[in-house]
């Protein structure tokens, strides 16, 4: 581990933070729409996300801020306190969801499809595990550790967290509200007791129901507004290239 002062912890913290986020712009604006078209895009693409793996995964959590796997939510300690405390939340919200998908399709439970159901929370659990190592384990946990423990220090941390969650979710505007509120406050119950299990499984049944029970809109970045699976993207990134 590198020894550093706390006040320069704090700076790498909030400049770590930025960097990700400039990276993730620039990559998903600049870069990602050249890559079908451009080799010099694809091999820069995979440059610059192995490149933040090595230092988010593995330069940054061991060599700098040096917190234990257990504090980052990765084992199984605070399971139970975690599942207990998000769990009225959780079913608050899931129930209002369903009731408006209802109260909007009367024959909404007749003409769910399940299989698309489990099929798609699926695919938002993986979704769900990338984002939330990210965002929960390094980002929210790099912050805490770093600032102090204060009740106003733990506000400004979790607002200053939820922003950074609802721009990366940038342009699709219901979906960054939705996203800023559910980081604030899953952000805070994790605050308390961190588990990195708890917050994805809650996260993929909460971002299933939006998507496929209210019908939410959840794309983003440049895939924000495209129509099908992929045919329409693929044709919006070839075009986008030579403009």
């Amino acid at each position: 581990m590198i020894k550093l002062s706390v006040k320069q912890i704090q700076y790498i913290t909030v400049f770590e933070i930025i960097i990700a986020t400039i990276l993730y712009f620039f990559s998903a604006w600049v870069i990602v729409p050249r890559v079908f078209g451009s080799l010099f895009a694809f091999y820069t693409l995979w440059a610059l996300i192995l490149l933040a793996a090595v230092y988010y995964g593995f330069i940054s959590p061991f060599f700098i801020h040096n917190i234990h796997a257990r504090e980052r939510g990765l084992g199984l300690n605070y399971f139970t306190e975690l599942f207990l405390s998000v769990l009225p939340v959780t079913f608050m919200a899931s129930a209002a969801i369903i009731f408006i998908a209802w109260h909007n399709n009367s024959e909404f439970f007749t003409t769910l499809d399940w299989h698309s159901l489990y099929m798609r929370w699926l695919i938002y659990l993986g979704s769900a595990f990338f984002q939330d190592i990210l965002f929960f384990s390094l980002i929210l946990t790099n912050l805490k550790y770093a600032f102090s423990k204060s009740r106003l220090s733990q506000i400004i941390i979790l607002l200053f967290f939820s922003t950074v969650f609802f721009l990366f979710h940038f342009p699709n505007i219901p979906l960054m509200f939705l996203t800023f509120i559910f980081a604030f406050i899953l952000g805070g119950h994790y605050y308390r007791n961190p588990n990195l299990y708890v917050i994805i499984l809650v996260h993929s049944i909460l971002g299933t129901l939006l998507n496929k029970v209210y019908m939410l809109h959840m794309k983003i970045g440049i895939f924000y507004g495209t129509k099908g699976p992929w045919g329409p993207l693929v044709h919006y990134l070839l075009s986008s290239q030579g403009s």
